[in-house]
């Protein structure tokens, strides 16, 4: 009888383990697909690519590319570490976003589903180009709602985040400074929805010359799911120490 409800007690732990596991990994699901701009038709040189729906068949998969001015079906988007001199290298994996034009206004965008009362953390790396000037001009960042309104929380990074109790929260960028190679800085912020919704992360529109990579969009654990997993964790720890002893 006691083996029975020892193995009974270990069946249960292992049960609440797993379950705090299953909440706990989607979390850490990048909600943002091809964050790192690896996906793609590669570019044809410095005259860009046709910009094109965010889809699996777009220049860059998933995101929506835009372009208005003087060069408005232009879009210099995919870039290696050949592209400039001296040489730039991504953040993650071999390509960045490159939305680059000093006479016209670009945005890129992608949406994805949200949950009322969930917080979700968003993360991106930026750089201002190499030698581009002495002020390079960083890009704006956003994250819309079709229903409801957003609360948010600045990160790291600099800049000044606006918007709160509206559909819109803009993290407005900061002051780039003058470079002679890449220099790739995180920045970050939370919001909250207040309806579940169809959210939209959308970069610019800005003018100007900036590298991006490295794009999460992620859920936050609850307090509750990260008991759960720690209570069944700690209780297999305790089993296995009486076991050794």
């Amino acid at each position: 009888m006691c083996q029975f409800r020892m193995n009974f007690a270990v069946v249960m732990v292992a049960i609440l383990a797993i379950v705090g596991w299953a909440c706990v990994a989607p979390c850490s699901a990048n909600l943002i697909l091809n964050g790192s701009f690896e996906d793609g038709v590669d570019p044809t040189g410095i005259g860009g690519m046709v910009t094109g729906p965010g889809s699996a068949t777009s220049d860059v998969c998933w995101w929506t590319l835009t372009s208005t001015g003087s060069e408005p079906n232009k879009f210099n988007y995919y870039a290696d570490n050949t592209w400039n001199t001296p040489a730039s290298f991504p953040q993650d994996g071999t390509r960045y976003m490159f939305p680059s034009s000093a006479s016209s206004q670009r945005s890129f965008e992608q949406d994805f589903s949200v949950d009322g009362g969930s917080i979700y953390d968003v993360s991106f790396w930026m750089s201002g180009r190499p030698n581009f000037g002495s002020v390079p001009t960083l890009f704006d960042s956003r994250v819309i709602v079709d229903t409801g309104t957003l609360t948010g929380t600045m990160g790291v990074g600099g800049g000044t985040l606006t918007g709160a109790d509206t559909d819109t929260l803009k993290l407005a960028a900061p002051t780039g400074g003058s470079q002679t190679q890449a220099v790739w800085i995180l920045h970050s912020f939370s919001f909250t929805p207040s309806d579940s919704a169809t959210a939209t992360l959308r970069f610019g529109p800005n003018g100007g010359d900036v590298y991006i990579d490295n794009v999460i969009v992620e859920l936050v654990p609850e307090p509750s799911t990260l008991a759960l997993l720690a209570t069944g964790l700690i209780g297999l720890l305790c089993y296995a120490w009486r076991k050794r002893k």
